[in-house]
């Protein structure tokens, strides 16, 4: 009975009578395409008035770092590590601060992008060509504005994609373009926008890419100073397609539509761990995902403000491995998962200058496959996040409660218990200056991470009596940015020390031997660290410019699950204690140039840090030029690069070799 109340005043919060009538100042609204020579370095104050630390990557910096997949971004910001299990096709996530990749919550748009089998998000999948900007905000951000369920997340990813729509006078924007480089790789898109009248435009993005992934790298038979052999990585091809389109409604400055689909299908080769003398592999993966979604805001009164996100989601996942010993001779798994969301948030703005907002989600996952036992798992998920926000002279305030509410079925079995949980979290800003140049920033923040399908219901490993995992993170920061008239036109450092705890940490744990694991609360992870970011422009004559940036993070990231066990205060695996990257960008007349590195210290495998479960650190350099034209009314840009220009042999995640030195050629034109 609880249950079907929740739900009918969950839907009652989407159709109040106010919402109904449409104003009548029609304004248009449209987005110009501005040359990114003129916006370089961060985008200034939210960035640095931001009460808990936010890194961001405009489009412009996107191009400077020629970087072609979200996932070759996202690890120059400070305190992320992604894990890379090699080449265009391999699987990538990323995890910030210590915290599981389950506790980094990604959002398109605004709206939350979700796995709930394994709870993690392949960034492999999200190119940069359609993208005005990346954005990773510890806890919450500064937007209380937006749907409940980015409350939950210990850090938010969020992808925001371009609109390129013009004037009266360019109606049409159209931009297509191709790259190609070494391993067969191959890419070519368009981007498409149009206006279909004055309060209506649309867009479309198509994007193909495709590689044999054939990368050559050094195999060693043993230790240090053993012998090793020149080998070619196999059965690393991919082929992917992603199609996407949406609709823009501006009815007035009060109320607006956007809409868009997304569909992404994938073909790849695994080519597994390089295993010594058996560095080879025969399973295959297909995906395909498919979603729609849509946000309405109107603004109700002058103080009131009203937002619904909805969202239908539909992933495929097909594996095959055709090399097992069992009466079919081989291993072929199906998986399906479904997601019905829908998001509705009020904004009140009394004045003086408080903002309060309401947000409450509800969804409902299932999944299922080809499996004759499987439990046939779906969640019922109902949020409810409050969140007040005060800004007044040097002071900037924020504070939230979220409340958690899950229901779980299955069809065949037990299933896990339902669950309530009250999490909370503050922050503050405070401006020591009397200018915007110098803040102190502070935040406090609980998450609570939910098992996932695979945690609760996988055969032989799953576990319904898993507690989720609780997370409290603290963060004390200094924050010093300042534009200047002459050479030296900005120059912009942040460093925020961090403390993370996590309780009920979810591990896989091994029971009489290794070929069968099974899921238990039984660690406890103590994170500290620090970030250090830092960049500045020089401008020293209309002809060129030079941005500098690049960041430090430090991480201690300790196993305190057993005092008496043998990995007490170990290092959790592939966590570097150092890691950092640098960035150059010199702009000059007749091109611009780039420089890139991004570098990583030690890392342990497994949790007990011996000597033989060490992975050594690295260094990843990258130089690229660029080249833009314009003939009449078509511009065009020509880029080449380098990476990995030393032809470094390494391993972001143990036996999954990295590419060494390769190249890539592109031109893009735009009408």
């Amino acid at each position: 009975m609880n249950r079907f109340l929740y739900f009918v005043f969950f839907g009652c919060l989407f159709f109040p009578k106010s919402v109904l009538p449409a104003q009548q100042n029609d304004t248009l609204a449209y987005s110009i395409d501005i040359d990114e020579v003129v916006i370089v370095g961060h985008s200034g104050p939210m960035v640095t008035r931001s009460s808990a630390p936010l890194q961001m990557m405009n489009r412009a910096s996107l191009h400077r770092l020629n970087v072609i997949q979200l996932s070759d971004a996202v690890k120059y910001f400070s305190g992320t590590v992604v894990k890379d299990y090699g080449g265009v096709g391999g699987m990538k996530t990323v995890s910030v601060r210590g915290l599981e990749s389950q506790h980094t919550g990604v959002a398109y748009d605004g709206i939350p992008v979700s796995d709930f089998q394994t709870g993690q998000v392949d960034l492999g999948r999200f190119s940069t060509e359609g993208l005005s900007k990346v954005t990773l905000s510890n806890a919450t951000g500064e937007d209380i504005f937006q749907p409940a369920r980015l409350f939950a997340s210990g850090s938010v990813l969020n992808i925001n994609t371009i609109t390129p729509v013009a004037s009266d006078k360019k109606p049409l924007f159209l931009k297509s373009g191709v790259k190609a480089g070494s391993f067969g790789y191959f890419q070519p898109f368009l981007l498409f926008g149009t206006r279909l009248s004055p309060k209506v435009f649309t867009t479309f993005q198509a994007e193909y890419l495709s590689s044999h992934g054939k990368y050559p790298y050094t195999l060693s038979y043993g230790g240090e100073g053993d012998s090793t052999s020149r080998e070619t990585r196999r059965n690393t091809d991919v082929k992917t397609l992603h199609l996407e389109s949406g609709l823009h409604v501006n009815w007035s400055d009060q109320s607006k539509l956007t809409a868009k689909w997304y569909w992404y299908q994938s073909e790849r080769g695994l080519p597994g761990a390089v295993i010594l003398y058996n560095p080879y592999s025969d399973q295959r993966l297909w995906d395909q995902n498919f979603f729609g979604q849509f946000r309405f805001e109107q603004k109700l009164t002058e103080k009131l403000k009203f937002m619904v996100n909805g969202k239908f989601n539909w992933s495929y996942t097909h594996y095959l491995n055709p090399e097992v010993y069992n009466e079919q001779g081989k291993e072929e798994n199906f998986y399906y998962q479904r997601e019905y969301y829908l998001s509705g948030a009020f904004l009140f703005n009394p004045g003086s200058g408080f903002l309060f907002s309401y947000a409450s989600d509800g969804s409902l996952n299932n999944m299922s496959v080809n499996f004759t036992d499987f439990a046939t798992p779906r969640r019922y998920t109902w949020l409810n996040a409050f969140a007040a926000k005060w800004e007044r002279d040097r002071w900037l305030l924020s504070a939230q409660i979220l409340e958690t509410l899950t229901f779980e079925q299955v069809k065949r079995g037990e299933s896990a218990p339902n669950r309530q949980k009250l999490t909370s979290a503050f922050s503050l800003s405070y401006r020591i200056s009397r200018d915007e140049s110098l803040r102190l920033r502070l935040f406090y923040k609980q998450n609570y991470r939910l098992p996932t399908f695979n945690d609760l219901y996988y055969q032989r490993s799953g576990n319904i009596n898993l507690k989720p995992e609780d997370a409290s993170q603290w963060n004390a920061g200094l924050v010093f940015a300042k534009a200047f008239s002459g050479s030296l036109r900005q120059i912009s450092f942040s460093a925020d020390g961090y403390y993370n705890r996590v309780k009920n940490k979810i591990l896989a744990v091994p029971r009489h031997n290794l070929f069968l694991w099974s899921m238990s609360n039984i660690g406890t992870v103590e994170i500290s660290g620090l970030d250090v970011v830092a960049e500045s422009v020089i401008k020293p004559s209309e002809n060129w410019s030079l941005v500098l940036g690049g960041g430090y993070t430090y991480q201690r990231a300790v196993d305190l699950s057993d005092p008496e066990g043998n990995t007490y205060k170990d290092q959790i695996p592939y966590t570097p204690k150092h890691s950092g990257s640098a960035r150059l960008a010199l702009a000059l007349p007749w091109a611009d140039i780039a420089y890139t590195c991004f570098w990583s210290g030690e890392r342990y495998i497994l949790k007990q840090n011996t000597p033989e479960n060490r992975l050594p650190g690295y260094a990843e350099h990258g130089v690229s030029v660029r080249k833009a034209l314009k003939i009449g009314k078509i511009s065009s840009v020509l880029q080449a690069e380098v990476l990995n220009i030393t032809d470094k042999t390494y391993e972001v995640v143990k036996s999954y070799p990295m590419p060494g030195r390769h190249f890539r050629m592109g031109l893009t034109v735009e009408l």
